[in-house]
């Protein structure tokens, strides 16, 4: 892995959007150069840019119509929701600093960067203390993330240590949702099931300018005694689909380490559920991931453990997890064997 080290001054006081940007330059070849502490996105037409209040203008907009309506009935302007908002959109605003965060198309960031929760988790204002303990890690002084691969795969090996501080890492425990899935108190606990796992997987991502998004069964088989499971899709792009340039291409996935040890971004067949057995067609599996725009489909993301909710938007993966599984035979790879993973209780 190359290192890549940017060029530093002195600087006394909090580094800007268009500071940050100079120091990262040597690393990266930029495209096209947006004016000034501006904000740039990639589009069909090359580059996009606005200024960080018209981007923060949209952001407000695009979370006060898609949120759910148990945010809803809380109001944006109360000390809860509202609380949470303003520094969602502040810290997601200044993520696209990095160059491999500035890479991200705006349908793509606004979906799988701002929001500030996947599921029905408890509301908690997790992106500030995130951001601050893992930006660092993945564009500090000493080393920047080449791109969006590296970033994932880095926070993923140190995330799980650094946002406990100096407590014990976090680790797998199962059937703990919905009593312990929202990243916070993941955090106080120190251990989650897969669901809790994979949404600070997805938080901490997102708090580093990192796509990222919840996806899991309901039930193994289509049949509810075999159990369900939650992993993390992330958005790539372009790295591993030439040409991507939208939210509907470029995703892959992998487990929170605590869940998935040793797994990969480029490999399925070194996750313990990418099986024919489990995910080839006919075997009665369903897949799906959560969105937060709520008027691109009628697809709803299933919660096995509130089965009757059907209020956080979703997209089919089904067809996605089967061409990708098909090839991998019948038995999960070595990488995949540190827990009992295939045992019913693995699940919520």
């Amino acid at each position: 892995l190359k290192l890549c080290r940017p060029q530093r001054g002195h600087h006394s006081s909090p580094i800007d959007l268009g500071t940050m940007r100079q120091l990262l330059l040597p690393c990266y070849a930029v495209a096209a150069v947006c004016p000034p502490n501006s904000v740039s996105f990639p589009d069909a037409g090359g580059t996009s840019c606005e200024t960080p209040a018209q981007l923060r203008d949209e952001a407000y907009s695009f979370l006060s119509k898609n949120m759910p309506p148990w945010d809803r009935l809380n109001d944006l302007e109360n000390e809860e929701i509202g609380g949470i908002i303003v520094p969602t959109i502040n810290i997601s605003v200044a993520s696209r600093a990095t160059p491999f965060a500035a890479k991200v198309p705006k349908d793509v960031w606004l979906d799988a960067v701002l929001p500030y929760a996947s599921a029905n988790e408890a509301r908690n204002n997790w992106r500030e203390k995130f951001s601050t303990l893992l930006k660092p890690e993945v564009a500090g002084p000493s080393y920047v993330a080449q791109n969006l691969s590296d970033a994932v795969v880095h926070l993923n090996s140190v995330l799980w240590t650094i946002l406990r501080e100096g407590q014990s890492p976090v680790v797998f425990k199962s059937q703990q949702t919905p009593l312990i899935y929202d990243p916070m108190s993941t955090l106080f606990y120190g251990y989650a099931s897969c669901t809790g796992i994979s949404i600070l997987f997805v938080d901490a991502l997102r708090s580093a300018g990192v796509p990222a998004r919840l996806v899991g069964t309901p039930a193994w088989n289509g049949k509810e005694a075999n159990g369900n499971h939650n992993w993390v899709e992330v958005w790539l792009g372009a790295e591993i689909e030439p040409g991507c340039t939208s939210v509907h291409c470029g995703w892959t996935f992998l487990e929170g380490k605590p869940a998935g040890g040793g797994e990969t971004l480029t490999n399925p067949c070194d996750k313990w559920f990418c099986t024919n057995e489990r995910m080839a067609a006919g075997s009665g599996t369903q897949v799906f991931s959560t969105m937060f725009a709520r008027d691109s489909n009628d697809t709803y993301y299933p919660m096995s453990w509130s089965p009757t909710n059907r209020n956080v938007p979703g997209v089919d993966r089904t067809h996605y997890y089967q061409a990708s599984c098909t090839k991998c035979g019948t038995q999960p790879s070595k990488a995949a064997s540190a827990q009992e993973f295939l045992s019913p209780t693995h699940q919520l």
